[in-house]
C-alpha cells in the first residue's frame, strides 16, 4: 500500500526507481518515466532484447533521452526539505529497557539492540553488526528482490504478447479451414449438409475454447502483473524507510514478497486439435468422385493408436523391451557392423494392422540418429531393405547418416529442420491420401508424403533403427 505522508511522497517522486537513490543526472524517457542516466543505460545494457522502460515496458530509442534539468533542481530542493536534522535524530532509537541509544543488530533474533543488551547473557554469543551494516544487508536483499520482480514482470509481458498472437494464429487457422470446408462440400451439398454442421460444430467449439482458455491465461496473467506492480512499489516506499524502521520485522517483511510466478502457457491441446481440423480436409481433396462410398465417421474420427511391435524375423542386434514399446540397435562382435549392411535387417512393423481411416501414434526418437518411423504396406518384403532411395511400400521420415530424411515408393529427401525434435507424432490420413510427421512436443508439422493405399489392404506402422538408435513408443504425455 503505498504511503500517504507528503515527505514520502516528495522522496519517492526524487528517487530513481532503479538505483532507488536520488536521481544524479536524471533522463525522461518518451512515456515521461525518469531514470539517472547511468542506471538506465546499465539496465538496457543487459537486456537481450529492444531496450525498453523498466517501469511500463514500453519501447525506448537511447538517442531520444532527454535531460531533465528542472528533475536537477526539483532533487536538490527534496534534499533539503526531508534530509534535517530531525530525521537523523528519529533514526537514533533508544533501547526501551536501557534508554541507551540502539546501534547494534542482533542477526540471530533481528532485534535492534543498545550496547548494553550485547553484554546481557541473551545475546552475548550472538553475531552482532552495527546498525548501518545491517540497513545495507537488508537494502541489497530488497534491490536483489526488486530485479528479480521487475525480470518477472517482463516475462509474463512477454507471455502475455506471445499468447495473444498464438491466440490469432488458431483463430485464423480455424477459420481459414472454415472457408476451405464449406468450399469443398459446395459440390455435394444435398448429401454432405449433416457433415456440414458436425464440423462446423467443431470449429465452433475449437473457437470457442481458445477464446475461453486465452481469456482465462490473460486474467492469471493480469493477476501476476497486478502482483508484481504492487510488491515492487510496497518495496520501494520501505528502501526509503529510516534505518531503525526498515530493520523492524526484518524476519517476516522479505518473505511476503515472494510469489512465484505459475508456468503457464495456452494448452497442446487446442493446437491439437486445430491440426485436427486441418488434417480433416485432406478427406475431402481428390476424392470427391468417391465420397459416398468413403465417407464415414470412422473416417472423420481422428483415432489413437497404442503400437506394440511385431517381434516376427528378429535380428540379434536389434534389443527390444519386454513391453514390446521400445527398440534398440546394438553393435555385436562377429556380426555386421557396416551401417548400410545392418540397416538391411533390423526394420520392425507394428503389430496392428491399418485400414482406410485416419490415424496417429507417437514415438519419442531421443536425441541420436539412426532411426526412421512411418508406415509400411502389410506384406512389405523386409529382406534386404537398406534406406538409400526410394522404396516400395514404405512411407517414413527420420535422421541418418547425420541428415533428416523422407522416404517413400517415389521419392528420397533430404529434410531441413529448425530444430531437432525428440518425439514425433505420425499422422495416417487414408481418406486425403497423406502421413505427415509432426513435432509431438510444437505441434509444428515437420514433412508430409503422398500416401497410397487400397482400401481394402492393410497398412502397419514402420520402424527402423541402427547404430545409436532408439525407439520408444507411446511415450508418457502422448
Amino acid at each position: 500500500m503505498a504511503s500517504c505522508c507528503p515527505k514520502e511522497q516528495l522522496q519517492k517522486a526524487a528517487t530513481c526507481s532503479i538505483c532507488l537513490g536520488y536521481f544524479v543526472n536524471p533522463v525522461s524517457l518518451y512515456c515521461r518515466h525518469h531514470f539517472c542516466s547511468d542506471c538506465i543505460y546499465r539496465t538496457w545494457a543487459g537486456m537481450p532484447t529492444e531496450p525498453a522502460c523498466p517501469c511500463c515496458g514500453r519501447r525506448a530509442q537511447p538517442e531520444n533521452l532527454m535531460p531533465n534539468r528542472k528533475m536537477v533542481a526539483f532533487v536538490e530542493i527534496i534534499k533539503q526539505v526531508c534530509e534535517t536534522p530531525q530525521q537523523e535524530a528519529e533514526e537514533e532509537r533508544l533501547c526501551e529497557e536501557h534508554q541507551k541509544p540502539c546501534l547494534l543488530f542482533c542477526k540471530q533474533d533481528n532485534l535492534l539492540l543498545c550496547s548494553v543488551c550485547e553484554q546481557s547473557g541473551k545475546h552475548q554469543a550472538h553475531h552482532m553488526v552495527s546498525v548501518e551494516e545491517a540497513a545495507q544487508v537488508y537494502k541489497d536483499r530488497i534491490h536483489s528482490l526488486l530485479a528479480d520482480l521487475r525480470m518477472d514482470r517482463k516475462n509474463c509481458l512477454l507471455k502475455k504478447a506471445k499468447a495473444e498472437t498464438e491466440s490469432q494464429e488458431l483463430l485464423k487457422q480455424t477459420d481459414h479451414e472454415r472457408e476451405v470446408f464449406v468450399s469443398e462440400l459446395k459440390h455435394l451439398q444435398d448429401f454432405l449438409e449433416g457433415y456440414q454442421d458436425c464440423f462446423l460444430e467443431k470449429l465452433t467449439i475449437v473457437e470457442n475454447k481458445v477464446n475461453c482458455k486465452s481469456r482465462e491465461f490473460m486474467a492469471e496473467l493480469t493477476k501476476d502483473l497486478d502482483f508484481l506492480k504492487k510488491a515492487s512499489e510496497e518495496l520501494e516506499r520501505r528502501c526509503l524507510l529510516p534505518k531503525t524502521q526498515l530493520l523492524q520485522d526484518v524476519g517476516h517483511a522479505l518473505p511476503m514478497y515472494t510469489q512465484e510466478i505459475r508456468k503457464m502457457a495456452l494448452p497442446f491441446e487446442l493446437k491439437w486439435k486445430s491440426w485436427d481440423l486441418l488434417d480433416t480436409n485432406y478427406v475431402l481433396d481428390d476424392v470427391l468422385d468417391q465420397f459416398k462410398d468413403v465417407m464415414s465417421s470412422a473416417l472423420l474420427q481422428l483415432e489413437k493408436v497404442n503400437v506394440t511391435l511385431d517381434l516376427e524375423g528378429l535380428h540379434p542386434q536389434v534389443v527390444f523391451s519386454e513391453d514390446h514399446q521400445s527398440m534398440t540397435w546394438r553393435r555385436l562382435e562377429g556380426l555386421l557392423g557396416n551401417l548400410e549392411q545392418a540397416g538391411e535387417l533390423s526394420v520392425v512393423l507394428g503389430k496392428e494392422k491399418l485400414y482406410f481411416a485416419r490415424y496417429f501414434w507417437e514415438v519419442d526418437v531421443g536425441s541420436e540418429e539412426d532411426w526412421a518411423v512411418g508406415v509400411g504396406t502389410e506384406y512389405m518384403d523386409l529382406e534386404g531393405i537398406a534406406i538409400s532411395g526410394p522404396r516400395e511400400g514404405i512411407w517414413a521420415f527420420g535422421k541418418w547418416m547425420g541428415k533428416y530424411r523422407a522416404v517413400s515408393p517415389t521419392e528420397f529427401t533430404d529434410v531441413s529442420l529448425k530444430g531437432s525434435p525428440r518425439r514425433i507424432r505420425v499422422c495416417v490420413n487414408g481418406g486425403g491420401e497423406r502421413v505427415s510427421f509432426l513435432d509431438a512436443d510444437t505441434a509444428v508439422l515437420l514433412y508430409m508424403l503422398s500416401l497410397v493405399i487400397v482400401p481394402s489392404e492393410p497398412f502397419r506402422p514402420f520402424f527402423w533403427v541402427c547404430n545409436k538408435g532408439h525407439l520408444q513408443l507411446n511415450p508418457s504425455g502422448s
